[in-house]
């Protein structure tokens, strides 16, 4: 019966996003296809055969085998559900033509790439990036770390689109060896951002530098997991890092990126979690924690959080359908109403890349508080241009 739904489920989403794709929105539609891709690595990685079942915490060794065949389909659902809202959406208008030079000179993209280090070090510290015992220290300043998230994509992006090699490379190795040091996972979206930017610069993907990328940012996720158990973090890091290359790291790495999540969901509903319908709410609530005496749920085991996607399911399966189908629905009418501006256009994009790996590997509230974010940025933007109309006129 697990195999009928699953051969079900993934016919409908390869129809969905075939439909996406001709309506235009296949750059907003990456959440789905990261829900998609994960149902069907941890399918044939777990249920068929057993490459993918080694993950952090060993997950799937204590999960039943009921939920795990329901968290693989509960996903393909979740992929569904994006994409159906997204199908509500007006085509977007095939006559547009979106011009991939940003109106940007060389010195202002390198401002945007050097506002991250501006904003990151001294909030984050640079005493803890250099050497801390935990993997989070008491920040210099909390905000000004959130903040730094949010500018990470668009400074990544900006940096592919340096045109002096030899400052483009240096900022990059700089740029991983603080990540490094900090032991982010966000350095999956600098190198992604990053090699998006330099092939709409160029107008060419060259299929070396894809698998290198891909190579290492699957390591180097990984990595960042294990890092943050080391009894020394910060510099020392670095030399954890060129003794750590192995294949069977590389392999964890991979699991980590696509069946993790759905070993955290496994998980979550073998240990028997329950969500109630006021964390639930304080969750999606766009106001500040501190307004709303927020107090987050206890880690699921060890520094591994019930993910988005676990949450929604706990608290009931349907609340995940209409919350993806939801995020697609205003993930669409956010692209296709900045499609006339590139550099709006594009951060969406970006912004929706981190709003669907945070719902795979963080909490509800830090997916929702992405969203929100977009859309307050798209209300400036239909503002601004408003404004600008007016002036005109």
């Amino acid at each position: 019966m697990v195999y009928f739904l699953f051969t079900i489920l993934t016919l409908l989403n390869v129809f969905l996003i075939l439909v996406i794709r001709r309506k235009g929105y296949f750059l907003i539609s990456f959440p789905a296809l990261l829900y998609f891709i994960s149902s069907l690595y941890t399918f044939f990685g777990v249920i068929l055969f057993d490459f993918s079942s080694t993950i952090p915490f060993d997950l799937f060794s204590y999960s039943r085998e009921v939920d795990i065949n329901s968290s693989v389909l509960y996903f393909q659902l979740c992929a569904i559900s994006y994409m159906v809202g997204l199908i509500f959406i007006k085509k977007a208008n095939a006559t547009q033509s979106l011009n991939y030079i940003i109106p940007m000179s060389q010195s202002t993209l390198l401002i945007m790439v050097m506002l991250w280090f501006l904003i990151y070090i001294p909030s984050y510290g640079l005493d803890n990036i250099i050497e801390r015992q935990i993997y989070i220290p008491d920040f210099n300043f909390r905000l000004g770390v959130i903040l730094a998230t949010i500018v990470l994509p668009v400074s990544s992006f900006c940096l592919g689109y340096i045109t002096n090699k030899l400052l483009k490379r240096t900022i990059f190795i700089i740029y991983l060896l603080v990540l490094l040091m900090t032991s982010s996972r966000a350095i999956v979206i600098f190198i992604a951002l990053y090699f998006v930017g330099g092939v709409l610069r160029t107008g060419k993907i060259s299929v070396l530098k894809c698998i290198i990328m891909f190579v290492l940012s699957i390591w180097l996720t990984a990595f960042a997991l294990f890092a943050r158990y080391q009894p020394v973090q910060g510099f020392q890091n670095i030399i954890y890092f060129f003794t750590w290359f192995d294949l069977d790291n590389i392999q964890l790495s991979i699991n980590y990126l696509f069946s993790f999540s759905v070993g955290v969901l496994s998980y979550a509903q073998t240990e028997g979690g329950t969500v109630s319908l006021a964390q639930l709410i304080s969750y999606i609530n766009p106001l500040p924690s501190g307004m709303i005496n927020f107090k987050e749920h206890e880690n699921l085991i060890g520094a591994a959080p019930y993910s988005a996607v676990s949450l929604l399911y706990l608290f009931a399966p349907i609340s995940g359908i209409i919350y993806f189908s939801l995020s697609g629905f205003l993930w669409g009418k956010i692209y296709s109403g900045s499609l006339k501006s590139f550099i709006f256009s594009k951060l969406f994009i970006c912004l929706s890349l981190i709003f669907a790996f945070m719902s795979l590997q963080y909490t509800l509230r830090a997916s929702t508080r992405i969203l929100y974010y977009a859309i307050f940025i798209y209300f400036l933007y239909i503002l601004v241009k408003r404004l600008a109309f007016a002036f005109r006129k």
